[in-house]
């Protein structure tokens, strides 16, 4: 009923712009308050009211405000964290945040990406499963046409299954999972 209410609210704002900083203040204390995290608001899924065009291939409507702290590029919210971790506590964690690693799947997100990151973070790519067979994290498609591997990279150096971008000229490089890097989530927004 709360959610309900919540998207109803959502679907109703006005376009005044204080209007809408006060409708995002109320909503988000009325979230803190039944128990959601603050993003919680981005996440949550409100049927279209009759009178609004359907989005195309989506049956989802998503708020455009990221999570405090996090940054946008077009249709994704990205939040560098700094602690390091493994590869796969990293990927818990912002599982934990309901995000995924960060799928760096368009030139455009790698140039962004490289422009935000100052040292070493993993991100969503990995070969675990089957050694040259990368995969992104979040199911997106591996496209091998569209990557940012350094030069002679990925190179399985070690039994090198995770990938991580930073301190190698910003590009890509495959690394030992087990080793510990800052990380970058991702919440799809659209």
């Amino acid at each position: 009923m709360v959610i309900r209410t919540l998207c109803h609210r959502a679907n109703t704002i006005v376009s005044d712009p204080q209007d809408l900083e006060t409708e995002k203040s109320h909503l988000t204390q009325a979230l803190k308050t039944c128990g959601y995290p603050q993003w919680a608001i981005n996440k949550a899924t409100c049927p279209k009211p009759s009178n609004t065009k359907p989005s195309a291939g989506s049956p989802r409507v998503y708020l455009q405000a990221c999570p405090d702290g996090w940054t946008r590029n077009k249709q994704s919210c990205y939040l560098l964290v700094d602690t390091p971790k493994t590869w796969q506590d990293a990927r818990d964690a912002c599982h934990q945040l309901q995000a995924d690693l960060a799928s760096l799947t368009t030139a455009d997100e790698q140039t962004y990406m490289a422009a935000q990151v100052d040292d070493t973070y993993w991100f969503g790519l990995s070969d675990i499963v089957a050694e040259d067979d990368w995969q992104w994290e979040d199911g997106t498609n591996y496209d091998p046409t569209v990557t940012n591997w350094n030069s002679n990279e990925p190179n399985n150096m070690n039994d090198e299954d995770c990938a991580e971008i930073g301190s190698h000229a910003w590009g890509w490089n495959d690394q030992a999972c087990t080793d510990r890097n800052g990380y970058i989530c991702e919440i799809q927004t659209d």
